[in-house]
């Protein structure tokens, strides 16, 4: 149910009248967007993080490699010469979309 509620927020997150509404302003762009996608991500990753394959709790030592891949997506979407490409391109803006929530799951 939990997932469910997660994606349908990403998908009303992605429609045009709120996409639009969200984008129209950098600084809501940034502090209301981002961190939307990012808290729909977390509401999936405890969903997802039971089914886990073992490599990749192995791999995620003491969350330190979780934390720096976190950091730097977020880090690279607050950059606005990024985000102004995002409201540009298509291309561009449907990698903010999935790894602003994948920063959230990492």
């Amino acid at each position: 149910m939990k997932a469910l509620a997660a994606l349908a927020l990403w998908m009303i997150l992605w429609l045009s009248p709120p996409r639009v509404a969200l984008e129209s302003d950098m600084a809501v762009h940034m502090t209301v967007q981002l961190p939307l996608l990012a808290r729909v991500c977390l509401v999936l990753a405890s969903v997802l993080r039971p089914r886990e394959p073992r490599w990749l709790i192995e791999a995620n030592w003491i969350g330190i490699p979780e934390l720096l891949a976190v950091v730097l997506v977020t880090s690279f979407w607050m950059l606005p010469r990024m985000l102004d490409a995002a409201l540009a391109n298509a291309l561009i803006n449907l990698p903010k979309f999935i790894t602003s929530a994948r920063g959230g799951y990492l």
